[in-house]
């Protein structure tokens, strides 16, 4: 088993009986919408493990702007998900940590701190105006 730890912001069912899993967002918390995609399909995945059934939509409200983000459900990337999940879990069991360095994504990584791996970066100027990127 695989245990994901997360909080589902909001489940709503609708006069259709259309079961949606929400998210709720603002500037301040703002992320990339590829992992919020991800977030809500997790989402959808723990709904699953304890209601049996999979919810239709996923939905995250901007609360910046007051705008709606609708998507289905899909089974097959639900699928898809699971076993990603499985995988990882099962990396993570088995000590395997292949650091994949890189310094944007290390610059907001949260266990930099500790990874052997990390690329810090710093901007330095030389005075002639060239800036150069390098590694601390």
């Amino acid at each position: 088993d695989v245990i994901v730890h997360g909080r589902i912001d909001l489940v709503v069912r609708g006069g259709d009986d259309v079961v949606s899993i929400v998210d709720l967002k603002s500037n301040r918390r703002a992320q990339a919408e590829e992992f919020t995609d991800t977030q809500l399909r997790l989402y959808a995945l723990g709904y699953e493990a304890l209601t049996g059934t999979l919810p239709q939509r996923t939905e995250i409200w901007e609360l910046d702007d007051l705008t709606e983000h609708v998507s289905d459900v899909d089974r097959v990337v639900i699928d898809e998900l699971r076993v990603l999940v499985r995988d990882v879990a099962g990396r993570i069991r088995g000590g395997d940590f292949a650091p994949n360095p890189e310094p944007t994504r290390c610059a907001a990584c949260a266990v930099r701190s500790v990874c052997t791996a990390r690329i810090d970066t710093m901007t330095l100027s030389d005075g002639s105006g060239v800036i150069r990127v390098g590694k601390v």
